[in-house]
């Protein structure tokens, strides 16, 4: 899938991470990360979080591999396993593959399509979901702990 970039868009994504110095913006070729953050309409794509409604947001935002580099890095040039994410969820993806039973994707089917790429998504955000949920139990469970400590200091 290739997006047409307008000239003035892509002009003003790129002052905008120069001026801000938004380094992983310059590790790649610029159109290619402006590609995936226009598709995305500057969302996480798991969480569906603005990474342009603040300024910390977009500094910590990330362009994730979906199918991990380190299992797929035959997909590392392409546009669609690259994908706007928040730091939060990139974090806790890490190198999760979500391309386990039924395979989505294989490196036959070069490139990876619209829908593997949705499919696979939807996988990363169910898995996010549970993730999320654990960290939110474990965190409920220590503010006590917390707290106790930190009024004995």
């Amino acid at each position: 899938m290739t997006i047409a970039i307008s000239e003035p868009i892509e002009e003003l994504l790129l002052e905008l991470a120069s001026r801000l110095k938004i380094e992983y913006w310059f590790n790649e070729t610029p159109t290619f990360a402006i590609m995936s953050w226009l598709r995305h309409r500057g969302l996480c794509v798991y969480c569906d979080r603005s990474l342009v409604a603040t300024v910390e947001a977009l500094r910590t935002s990330n362009c994730d591999h979906l199918l991990p580099f380190c299992r797929y890095p035959m997909l590392d040039s392409d546009t669609l396993n690259r994908v706007p994410a928040c730091r939060y969820c990139n974090q806790l993806k890490r190198s999760w593959d979500p391309n386990y039973e039924p395979r989505v994707w294989d490196p036959s089917m070069t490139p990876l399509s619209v829908e593997a790429q949705r499919e696979l998504i939807n996988r990363t955000r169910e898995y996010l979901h549970r993730r999320r949920d654990e960290d939110n139990e474990k965190f409920t469970a220590m503010l006590p702990k917390w707290d106790a400590a930190l009024r004995s200091l």
